[in-house]
């Protein structure tokens, strides 16, 4: 009989516990999530969907947003008295990538600011708009350049005459309306006409300077490539051509391994975590100890990033795919090394893609870069060649063409110069004829 009422009263007492389990489990997760390492704003808990929400859950200091988890109660009741809470998936979804991107972290900022990325390359191709303009001013010159006022001078002396040959007090009024205002219409088309051949001039003078400027370009993007090609810098291609994208590239996978990280330390294990945004989506698989490897995939409209941690490991292993450019990463603490291979297509003209090989190791704060080229003794004489024929040919086929354009400017800017003198030549004319003492003489006869 005593044992019986001992188990009712172990009964009763489990089911008081249980239901008093059931009834903080919302607060007792919410504790959970509310340590050093994470901070939870605005806790809902559904039991019966086994879902808790949340207006944002900061990892460390960075606020990951709004977001909603699953969990299993199962693991929940049976890890009740563990540190860690253990959720079946985390969804945070509406990220700010570019503000998780940048969050600080003193080694990874420090590897980064190391890389030095040369200035952008001069664009190719800008000499051919630069003759397409000209031919259009010269079209359009045109139009200035064809003007007679000789008609119209004619006409004004014609008036003169039957102004002087009248006697008739009326007319001769008459006609000096008329003188007056025909040579106000000529002075006015004279001025209107100079004012067109100032700006065609001004557009002239501010072409010539254009295409001094892309001449300029174009001998620096040929030093460039003069420069580039020298075997002994083959090495520089890589940062000259993808410095920016490599400089994304490491930033992106290793703070993204700093998130995956900073969720293995945290007391959040979760089986997956996705980050979202409008057009963006990062996945973390099995951030906790208990959960084995931990694996992160993101993706940007250029390139593809793919991180790995083995369990009981402090490395992660990181590899990075883009158009004809990939980088294997291995990040530990502060120890970072970066393998870098680029195909450069189109090496130089009639010399064939070659891969470069790049390594970057960081410790100590101390940046180390080492290169090698698949460019044979074969391929180097002929790359030597190649150079100076390029050198010789395409510093002729520059300054060809600058002089030829800036003979065809000059051509431009004589012809209205010289319509511009022809034009004050007719306004000086002009003056005789409208202030003639012959038509004060006569008028007063």
């Amino acid at each position: 009989m005593k044992i019986l009422k001992y188990l009712l009263i172990l009964i009763l007492f489990l089911i008081v516990v249980t239901i008093g389990v059931l009834f903080f489990s919302g607060k007792i997760i919410e504790s959970k999530l509310n340590t050093k390492e994470t901070q939870i704003e605005n806790f809902k808990f559904s039991l019966g969907k086994r879902e808790i929400t949340f207006d944002n859950i900061s990892i460390n200091g960075n606020k990951m947003g709004p977001g909603r988890a699953t969990i299993s109660l199962k693991r929940f009741f049976g890890n009740m008295f563990d540190k860690e809470i253990y959720l079946n998936e985390v969804e945070f979804s509406n990220v700010d990538f570019n503000t998780l991107f940048a969050a600080p972290d003193e080694n990874i900022d420090k590897f980064i600011s190391k890389i030095q990325v040369p200035a952008e390359k001069t664009e190719a191709g800008a000499a051919d708009n630069i003759s397409e303009e000209i031919s259009s001013l010269e079209s359009g010159t045109n139009d200035v350049l064809n003007f007679d006022f000789i008609t119209q001078m004619e006409d004004l002396e014609k008036l003169k005459r039957e102004f002087s040959d009248t006697q008739d007090l009326d007319t001769k009024i008459a006609k000096l309306k008329e003188i007056s205002e025909k040579s106000e219409k000529i002075k006015k088309d004279i001025t209107d006409k100079k004012i067109l051949i100032n700006e065609k001039i001004a557009e002239l003078d501010s072409e010539n300077i254009k295409a001094l400027n892309t001449y300029t370009d174009q001998l620096e993007e040929l030093n460039n490539t003069i420069k580039a090609g020298n075997v002994d810098n083959i090495k520089k291609i890589t940062f000259i051509d993808r410095g920016r994208d490599i400089v994304q590239d490491l930033n992106i996978s290793l703070k993204t391994a700093k998130v995956a990280e900073d969720f293995y330390k945290s007391n959040i294990s979760a089986k997956k975590v996705i980050l979202i945004s409008a057009d963006q989506r990062m996945e973390i698989f099995n951030t906790g100890p208990d959960l084995g490897s931990t694996t992160a995939d993101y993706k940007s409209k250029d390139a593809a990033y793919k991180i790995t941690k083995a369990e009981n490991s402090e490395l992660y292993k990181i590899a990075v795919t883009r158009d004809k450019l990939s980088e294997e990463i291995l990040y530990e603490n502060d120890k970072i090394t970066a393998d870098i291979k680029y195909t450069k297509i189109n090496f130089l003209p009639d010399v064939s893609d070659i891969v470069i090989e790049t390594k970057l190791s960081y410790n100590n704060d101390i940046l180390n870069i080492a290169s090698n080229n698949s460019v044979t003794d074969e391929q180097e004489n002929f790359i030597k060649e190649s150079i100076e024929k390029i050198k010789q040919e395409r510093l002729a086929a520059l300054s060809e063409k600058y002089n030829t354009e800036n003979t065809r400017i000059n051509d431009i800017l004589d012809q209205l110069n010289e319509k511009e003198k022809e034009l004050d030549a007719q306004i000086s004319k002009l003056k005789v004829l409208t202030t003639s003492s012959n038509i004060i003489n006569t008028l007063g006869e």
